[in-house]
């Protein structure tokens, strides 16, 4: 398992740690009661599971007399507090149980780990240039690749504490795994976050990764033979994701494919109105041979016919 027993850690928790203090986050230890009020800071409420909280008999204190469904609120006033004493660059992590009321004798008591993130303007060696989410994004999936999890994807967020845009959930294996953003300005304000830079934050089930950690690792041999390069800009609909876009370009049955990745995402002039213009890079390359360029044009063109069918997309001009 991934939760600590008699004490010890186990070793995917302890490397899913390692990763995080190597990326100069500090690991935030917090009771595990909660202000119940702390969920309608986030906007979160209704029939949102992390509404089903379990009530403390004897709480330490009036306003903390629920167990906490979710890591997030504490570590928002971790932040809160932190920038209001003058520290305005915080990494901050956790790894706890959260307890959810399923309406049975006892809690249902999942693990999680979460983390958030914020710099500030102040003195600094060199300029950090990176977008807020793009730099936690990376730390997630350095988390994945620390315990060899596969199967993830992204998918539009409804959280209702993440901003518009800037957000996602985190599907394992297709299966709701935790989610990834911004906080949303209002959540921000309404939080006493004293700052005009984004924060960036996730949660992830650890027991969801923990079973989708494959059993076994598969090598393989360093390639003899080059790989060739293609770029390809289609024109989609904006509401195509590059997920999407991806998994259309990762689906097509050629046999040579060997990785693609976005390099480029454009809206404006050029552009029609309710698109966007996405540049992929893709390798092709062949286990027994060297490739001639006709035969990699050949397959490249069947790649972007069947992209452009999934798609509905354009080759951009």
């Amino acid at each position: 398992g991934i939760e600590p027993t008699g004490g010890e850690e186990s070793p995917h928790l302890a490397a899913l740690k390692s990763v995080l203090l190597t990326k100069g986050f500090n690991e935030a230890v917090n009771y595990s009661f909660m202000n119940i009020n702390a969920l309608d800071k986030l906007r979160i409420g209704g029939s949102d599971m992390r509404c089903k909280c379990v009530r403390v008999m004897n709480p330490l204190r009036s306003e903390d007399e629920h167990m906490r469904t979710t890591l997030l609120p504490a570590l928002v006033e971790n932040l809160a507090y932190n920038i209001s004493h003058g520290s305005s660059d915080v990494s901050l992590f956790e790894a706890s149980k959260v307890f959810i009321d399923e309406g049975d004798e006892l809690p249902r008591e999942p693990m999680r780990i979460a983390a958030i993130s914020h710099h500030g303007s102040g003195p600094a060696l060199y300029r950090e240039t990176t977008d807020a989410f793009f730099r936690m994004k990376g730390t997630l999936e350095a988390l994945l690749e620390a315990i060899r999890v596969s199967g993830i994807t992204y998918v539009q967020t409804d959280e209702p504490f993440l901003h518009p845009g800037k957000g996602a959930d985190i599907l394992v294996s297709g299966r709701p795994g935790g989610y990834i953003g911004i906080l949303s300005p209002d959540v921000v304000d309404g939080s006493g976050i004293k700052t005009k830079h984004e924060v960036a934050v996730f949660e992830l089930d650890l027991d969801m990764l923990l079973s989708a950690i494959a059993d076994s690792i598969e090598y393989s041999s360093v390639p003899r033979y080059p790989a060739i390069e293609r770029d390809i800009a289609l024109v989609l609909d904006k509401e195509v994701s590059s997920a999407e876009a991806l998994d259309a370009i990762r689906s097509h049955k050629s046999g040579f494919l060997e990785e693609v990745s976005v390099f480029d995402v454009y809206e404006g002039k050029g552009i029609p109105e309710g698109m966007k213009s996405l540049a992929f890079n893709i390798r092709y390359r062949a286990a027994d041979r060297t490739m001639t360029d006709e035969e990699v044009d050949t397959i490249h063109n069947a790649l972007v016919k069947d992209v452009m069918a999934k798609t509905g997309g354009t080759l951009r001009s």
